[in-house]
């Protein structure tokens, strides 16, 4: 039983509202615009005044409608309605209501008999807007949500909001004056309806830079007649410290204008053009930071040293009797860096620090004689050196063989073994001498580089193995010279 009741309320209600679409549908179609906003509809009202009062809006005697309100409705006709806005006009010192269909601020004070001057300013609630800034999009909205809407003798939709009408509106027209405005020698008249001086200048184009002077200032209201002065800065290219930047300035100098910048010269600094140019408008100025750094090096000055005899000492003892100091030397080098670059290094000055010790050495000059047994025999001798030796022949001695002088030594004896090559400072020439492992021989040669404890031993050239004996004691055989040479050279350097 539960089961039926509930079928036929399904289909009540199914039929009920297939019923209510079909009387939807049955309406007149119309397309209603209200203030520009524009609703298509059905209904089944005959007059343009019945759908009006069904819809809800109401017509004022300043408004506009397309259509007298007695007319009938008629299928796919449009219906236009514009509602007159509100307006309260504040103008030459007096304020004026009025309910107008003009579209535009410049419309409204012609309605009302306000002359618009040409840099007169209009004001819509508070807002600066053009002679022809439409007052349309002040407007709210006039209904949400409709489409295909439909209005019957029951009354209008619940989401209706045609009775909203038009934002009202508040014009204020705030008149032009007259400025003069000076820069340098020229001058020129602007109007303008600005409160404040920069205002005026703005509006007018006139830009002005941070260091330019105005007078009155900018924060200064304008009045008419008002002398407005500018003096402008002149525009200066600066590079310094590693940029470049353009700057304005009211300063008279090059100096002035630096220090005014924060990047004036210090110490030996310098600029481009010099401190005390005059300032002219697109200068290019360049700043060279110049450091000075000065080097002190110091380097040693070698000892010298001298030798003194010393007859309780042996041939070829020495002792230190004063030990040799090096001295110091030291000089200064002034460097010269501009923007951190070197351009210049010169010599400051140059002193000695410290002077150098010489050395004094002892030699001994007593002369022993002693003998040694040697495979070739006993032998006497005065003094033993230790020596480097390399070897040579006639054929190696530096002279083709049709030479002259090919195989002839320095004293004129014939290369062969038993001559040998010394260095004629410390081993004279003619001196007789044992080598072990080579044999007797007399010293009749010298050559480029046979220096210092260096001996060149001579080979026959028919000898098939000569060899170096490398370090070798040499012994210098008696009788004693007169001409001895006391202090023997020190190199080369034998390696132990």
């Amino acid at each position: 039983m539960v089961g039926k009741e509930r079928t036929l309320l399904f289909i009540t209600v199914i039929t009920i509202a297939g019923l209510a679409a079909g009387y939807v549908l049955s309406g007149t179609p119309l397309t209603v615009s209200v203030d520009g906003h524009v609703t298509p509809i059905r209904t089944h009202r005959s007059t343009v005044g019945e759908l009006l009062a069904d819809m809800g809006i109401m017509v004022l005697a300043q408004d506009s409608v397309s259509h007298p309100l007695a007319s009938p409705l008629t299928a796919g006709e449009r219906i236009t309605i514009r509602r007159a806005r509100h307006v309260t006009v504040v103008a030459d010192g007096r304020t004026t209501e009025v309910d107008t269909l003009s579209p535009t601020a410049a419309d409204v004070l012609a309605e009302v008999g306000v002359h618009l001057g040409m840099h007169d300013l209009i004001l819509v609630n508070g807002q600066p807007a053009g002679p022809s800034t439409p007052l349309a999009g002040l407007s709210a909205p006039v209904m949400a949500g409709a489409s295909l809407a439909s209005f019957t003798g029951s009354g209008r939709r619940a989401n209706a909001v045609f009775d909203e009408r038009p934002s009202p509106v508040t014009i204020s027209l705030r008149r032009a004056i007259r400025l003069e405005v000076v820069q340098g020698d020229v001058s020129q008249v602007v109007e303008t309806a600005a409160r404040l001086v920069g205002e005026a200048l703005f509006n007018e184009g006139i830009y002005v830079y941070a260091a330019d002077i105005v007078t009155p200032p900018l924060e200064a209201p304008v009045s008419p007649g008002m002398r407005i002065v500018i003096r402008r800065a002149k525009p200066v290219t600066i590079t310094a410290d590693g940029r470049t930047f353009t700057t304005r300035t009211q300063a008279a100098t090059v100096a002035a204008m630096l220090t005014e910048e924060g990047v004036a010269p210090q110490g030996k600094d310098y600029s481009i053009p010099d401190l005390q140019t005059p300032i002219t408008a697109g200068m290019t100025v360049k700043v060279t930071r110049v450091r000075e750094e000065f080097i002190t090096e110091s380097s040693s000055i070698p000892f010298n040293t001298t030798y003194q005899p010393d007859d309780g000492m042996e041939l070829d003892q020495q002792r230190v009797v004063t030990p040799g100091k090096p001295g110091v030397r030291k000089r200064t080098t002034r460097v010269v860096y501009e923007d951190g670059q070197q351009v210049q290094s010169v010599l400051d000055r140059e002193w000695i620090d410290e002077e150098p010790t010489t050395q004094v050495i002892a030699y001994g000059t007593r002369v022993v004689v002693r003998t040694l047994n040697t495979p070739d025999g006993p032998i006497e001798y005065w003094r033993a050196i230790r020596v480097w030796t390399t070897y040579y022949t006639a054929a190696t001695s530096g002279k083709s063989r049709d030479h002259p002088a090919y195989g002839i030594t320095r004293t004129g004896r014939v290369a062969t073994k038993g001559i040998v090559a010394v260095d004629p400072r410390y081993i004279r020439l003619h001196t007789n001498m044992y080598i072990p492992g080579y044999g007797f021989a007399a010293a009749e040669d010298t050559g480029g580089l046979i220096l210092g404890r260096h001996i060149d031993l001579a080979f026959d050239e028919d000898d098939p193995h000569p060899y170096n004996l490398g370090w070798v004691t040499v012994y210098l055989l008696t009788p004693v010279p007169a001409d001895i040479p006391w202090v023997m050279a020190d190199f080369p350097q034998e390696r132990r």
